[in-house]
């Protein structure tokens, strides 16, 4: 039988889902390369190697990124949350609990610093907060400081 290579575990479909979970939590590579005990360049080199092992990673991030997208978005449009609250209720002469569930819509407001954010990234020409201008002809001085400097000169000139 032959033995074991380094990365059977990692491409294996139990191995694989965990890369992806690290990745849909945000892990970075070089996070994802030491949970798996090897180096940054022995994971790039396997994602050469292993399209499974690439796709995973890919598809991961992807996803995680769609996920904080729409999150980032509801948060900046406002939203409608649904909430389910459980209720127990201890009868006092029976002892009997009584559960009940309720569930209750409520409105998320807009909010404001998630829709700047949302807006000087998805529309950076208008809503930066440094706005390029750009400046053509001359600029020139008035004839009122001309006369000042040539005074200035004269006087200077004089002593």
């Amino acid at each position: 039988m032959p033995t074991p290579k380094r990365w059977d575990k990692w491409i294996s479909p139990d191995g694989l889902e965990l890369i992806g979970g690290w990745a849909r939590q945000g892990l970075t590579e070089e996070d994802i390369a030491h949970n798996m005990g090897i180096s940054c360049r022995t994971l790039s080199r396997w994602k050469e190697k292993f399209c499974q092992l690439c796709q995973a990673l890919k598809i991961s991030k992807d996803v995680a990124d769609f996920r904080v997208e729409n999150a980032l978005y509801k948060r900046a449009c406002g939203c409608t949350v649904t909430e389910k609250t459980v209720h127990r209720v201890k009868d006092p002469v029976t002892g009997k609990v009584s559960v009940t569930e309720r569930e209750t819509v409520r409105e998320i407001p807009p909010d404001t610093i998630a829709a700047i954010f949302w807006l000087k990234n998805r529309k950076p020409k208008h809503w930066r907060d440094k706005q390029e201008l750009e400046l053509s002809g001359e600029i020139g001085t008035t004839d009122a400081l001309k006369k000042a400097r040539e005074r200035l000169h004269e006087s200077r000139a004089d002593q």
